[in-house]
């Protein structure tokens, strides 16, 4: 019987380099959460704005938070590759693959669900 032969190398630049990538994300999402927070807290303060553009700068903050929080999704299919690796199972290969591409199409139905204009359309 034959083992199987990995494509890629693990080595010490590989996962270095896998971890300056992955790495950036947990920070950065929580930093977008705090500013996100005050920013909300400063539009709720402010008295010359109606009300009308208050929900609608509101909305597009909260499209803007669910966006940039995206790449934490990453992090799914970065732990679904590792249990992939460990286990050596197909399946959780295609599943990171799957991840991955849902990944990419969430970003355009957060656009259109949190736009009222384009809910309304819909």
């Amino acid at each position: 019987t034959s083992t199987p032969i990995s494509v890629v190398r693990s080595s010490f630049s590989t996962r270095l380099a896998a971890l300056w990538i992955q790495f950036p994300i947990v920070p950065v999402s929580l930093i977008v959460i705090i500013v996100s927070v005050r920013i909300n807290a400063i539009l709720a303060s402010l008295d010359h704005m109606s009300t009308n553009s208050k929900r609608r700068h509101e909305q597009i903050l909260r499209r803007l938070l669910c966006q940039s929080l995206l790449p934490a999704l990453y992090g799914i299919g970065v732990i679904v590759y590792a249990l992939q690796k460990r286990k050596n199972s197909h399946e959780l290969g295609h599943l990171t693959m799957i991840i991955i591409s849902l990944l990419t199409a969430l970003s355009p139905l957060f656009t259109l669900f949190f736009t009222l204009l384009y809910r309304e359309a819909l």
